[in-house]
Parts: C-alpha cells; sequence; structure tokens
C-alpha cells in the first residue's frame, strides 16, 4: 500500500497511540472500525432540515453485533466509530469498543482510527472517505446505491437488497441502477422495498473480506467471472457515466457471499 499524500506528526501519532493503548490495546495489535450510518448526526447538527428523505440509508447497529463478535474472537480489536450516534453498541467483550459513545472519544482519534485500521466496515457515508484517502480497505455493508461502488478503491461491496413489493422478487443489477434513487419516497412511489441485510449475512460478508485481507480466501473461476460480469453491467449502464468507472481496483470486488444470498443479482433478465 502506497503511504498516503497527508501524513500525521510524530507527536498526533504518539498521542493517539497513548490513547488507545490506555484501552489496553498494543501497538502490535491489529483493529477494524465500523461505520453505521444513522439519523442521529444530521439531526443534532442541522435540525432544521428535514433529513428523512434519505432514511432509507440507515441502518440498525444491532445487526452488526454478529461480525463484531467473529472478529473480537479472532484477536481483532472493534472500535464503532462516529460522533453522534442513535443508539448504543452494547457488547461485553474487552476488545469491542463503543468508541462513539466513549470518553476517549476526540478529534485526533475521530480521524486517527479509520486512517490506521486493518480495514473498516462501513454502511457507505461521509466518514469512510478517510479511509479512501488513506487507502485502507472497507467492506461496504448495506451500502446505498450501486452506482456509488467504489470501484477505485480496495472495497468489498455488498448493498441492500431492492424488492419489487408487488411480486416479492428482488431487483436484478441492472434495475437496481435505473431505480437510483436518492429520495426514500421515490423508492415507495415506485414500488420498490429496500431491504437490510441479516445479522447472520452481514457476519459472512465481513469474514469474507478478513479471509481476503488474510490469505485464506480460495477464490474460485466463476467468481472471477461473476465480477467480470459485476463491472460489465456497471460500466454499459445507460444512466452512468463510463468514466466514473473506467479504472478498476483489482481488489474492488462485490461480495462473493452477497452473491450467494442474491443468486439472481448479475441476471440479464
Amino acid at each position: 500500500i502506497k503511504e498516503a499524500y497527508l501524513p500525521f506528526s510524530h507527536n498526533e501519532e504518539v498521542e493517539a497511540k497513548q490513547m488507545v493503548n490506555h484501552l489496553g490495546m498494543k501497538d502490535s495489535d491489529k483493529f477494524v472500525c465500523l461505520i453505521v450510518r444513522d439519523s442521529k448526526y444530521l439531526s443534532t447538527f442541522y435540525p432544521k432540515w428535514d433529513w428523512t428523505y434519505h432514511s432509507h440509508r440507515d441502518t440498525n447497529i444491532d445487526t452488526y453485533k454478529e461480525a463484531i463478535k467473529a472478529l473480537a474472537n479472532l484477536g481483532y480489536w472493534v472500535f464503532r466509530i462516529g460522533k453522534k450516534v442513535k443508539e448504543p453498541l452494547n457488547i461485553d467483550h474487552p476488545r469491542v469498543i463503543d468508541y462513539a459513545n466513549h470518553e476517549i472519544r476526540s478529534d485526533l482519534l475521530d480521524i486517527w482510527l479509520p486512517t490506521h485500521a486493518y480495514f473498516s466496515i462501513s454502511t457507505s457515508t461521509g466518514l469512510d472517505a478517510l479511509s479512501q484517502a488513506y487507502r485502507r480497505p472497507v467492506v461496504y455493508v448495506n451500502a446505498m446505491t450501486n452506482n456509488h461502488f467504489r470501484s477505485c478503491d480496495h472495497c468489498l461491496w455488498a448493498p441492500k437488497y431492492l424488492m419489487w413489493e408487488s411480486e416479492g422478487r428482488l431487483l436484478t443489477l441492472k434495475e437496481a441502477l435505473h431505480s437510483d434513487f436518492d429520495y426514500s419516497e421515490e423508492y415507495k412511489e415506485a414500488g420498490i422495498k429496500v431491504v437490510d441485510l441479516s445479522s447472520e449475512q452481514i457476519k459472512e460478508i465481513v469474514c469474507e473480506m478478513e479471509s481476503r485481507l488474510t490469505g485464506k480466501w480460495r477464490a474460485t473461476e466463476k467468481e472471477e467471472l461473476d465480477q467480470i460480469k459485476f463491472i460489465k453491467i456497471l460500466r454499459e449502464d445507460l444512466n452512468n457515466n463510463y468514466t466514473k468507472h473506467k479504472f478498476i481496483h483489482p481488489e474492488a470486488r462485490i461480495s462473493q457471499k452477497y452473491l450467494e444470498y442474491n443468486s439472481s443479482f448479475l441476471s440479464d433478465d
């Protein structure tokens, strides 16, 4: 991984490490950041605006607990980050830190943690731009929308499900790209239900990312063909600007576990 263009000063590095060492984490320990979007931040800092128009992007923190526990049991520290969050993360584990509600939270650590994490888990929101800027891997779980796939970065992509309410059928990627709405009400008007991934699915997708990074993942020929098809559909979408996905990072991928759960996602129908 190339060095970031905006390095921390020596004093900032020392101060940040001292703060996390105070929690019991060693310099050699690996940690993961968790960024789960909810309504609290915008409603706190911009209360005059009605932000419910994109509430379809919000996610319940509790559905990430199984993934967090799995990582902690593998020896990782997990920091749930954010400045204002709706619900606490209630997990009784010494390596799981609800940093967003912790007394140690600071402006320095807000930036330092995601830029030094082994990888981050995000629902695709503003704070994960730090991981992008510092070239840290991200697994996007419950992400919206598919046009926002981070093709230039080291990432694993697992969007929310979109379902035709009248049929009870999941939209394919092609259909989802043509229903790429910014407003929650637009999905309702189109007869589309936005469905979050289950706790078990989130855990498997996060563990897929961990396996890829540690070299335990073994890609199959089918997986490589799926990746090619995924990018091809993105580039061919008439509503999309081709240049947006012209460069594809070699580790920018659709989650294979996600495709197992959503087998029709890459369908041509």
